[in-house]
C-alpha cells in the first residue's frame, strides 16, 4: 500500500536530499555541494520503493550535488528527465555555511537561539533571508500549477527551502480561506525554516521525514477591495 495520501488534482512529491557526510557530522550546508553518503544513497532508494504507485509526470531538482543525485536515483525509478532548476537554489546562510550548528550555539549562543525560534529574525553574515527567496519559490509553484494538472510531480529540494514549500502548500491543503495572503503564508514558514538534514533517522517509515505528498496548489491572492477603475 502507498503509505502517501493527498486530495484530488495534481499532487507534488517534496522529496529531501539523501544524507551527506555533513548531515552526518551536524554541519549547516545551505548552498555547499556536498555528494550523497552511502546512507543518502540508500534513503533515495527508499523513497522510490515507499511511492511505487505514484504516476510521476515530472522531476525538479535543486542545483545542489545532493538533490541532483537523489534526483537522478529517483528519475531511474520513474523513467523521467530531471530538470534542474536555479529557482530551487536553496536558501543561502553565508558565513555560516559548513559550521557545526554546535560550534554557531556555543560561540553565538544569542543569536543562534534567535534563529533557531523567530528565524524571520536572522539573516546569516553574508547570506539571505527566508523573506527575501520566498518570491522566487512562489513564482515557480505558480508556473508548476498551471503547467501540471494531474498526476504527481516530484521537487528535490533540502531543508530549509523544503519547509518554505511545505509551508506554503499546506496552508492551503488545510482549508485556508482564499483570500489569505501569501506574507501569513510566509510567517509560518519563517518559524521552521532553520532545519537542516542533520537528522538522519531510520527511512524504512514515512515519519524518516525524507518525502512528503502535497496538493499543488498555492492559497489565491487576497481580494482587494474598493471601485474597480
Amino acid at each position: 500500500m502507498n503509505i502517501f495520501d493527498a486530495g484530488e488534482g495534481a499532487e507534488l512529491l517534496l522529496v529531501r536530499p539523501g544524507a551527506t557526510e555533513f548531515d552526518e557530522q551536524g554541519r549547516i550546508i545551505g548552498t555547499l555541494d556536498v555528494p550523497l553518503s552511502d546512507l543518502g544513497q540508500q534513503q533515495a532508494k527508499t523513497v522510490c520503493e515507499q511511492s511505487s504507485d505514484l504516476v510521476v509526470k515530472a522531476i525538479y531538482s535543486s542545483p545542489s550535488l545532493a538533490a541532483q543525485q537523489t534526483a537522478k536515483i529517483l528519475s531511474e525509478r520513474w523513467n523521467r528527465k530531471v530538470k534542474v532548476t536555479e529557482k530551487l537554489r536553496n536558501i543561502d546562510h553565508g558565513l555560516w555555511q559548513g559550521k557545526e550548528i554546535e560550534e554557531l550555539r556555543s560561540t553565538q549562543p544569542k543569536v543562534a537561539r534567535q534563529w533557531e525560534e523567530h528565524p524571520e529574525t536572522v539573516c546569516p553574515p553574508e547570506g539571505e533571508s527566508v523573506e527575501e527567496v520566498t518570491p522566487r519559490i512562489v513564482k515557480f509553484l505558480r508556473k508548476l500549477e498551471k503547467k501540471h494538472r494531474s498526476g504527481t510531480v516530484v521537487i528535490v529540494v533540502a531543508d530549509p527551502l523544503a519547509k518554505v514549500i511545505s509551508s506554503l502548500l499546506e496552508n492551503r491543503s488545510s482549508g485556508e480561506s482564499q483570500n489569505q495572503s501569501e506574507e501569513n503564508s510566509l510567517a509560518q514558514a519563517d518559524e521552521s525554516a532553520t532545519g537542516t538534514n542533520a537528522e538522519v533517522p531510520d527511512c524504512g517509515t514515512k515519519e524518516c521525514g525524507r518525502a512528503e505528498l502535497l496538493t499543488l496548489q498555492l492559497p489565491s491572492p487576497p481580494v482587494q477591495s474598493g471601485v474597480a477603475r
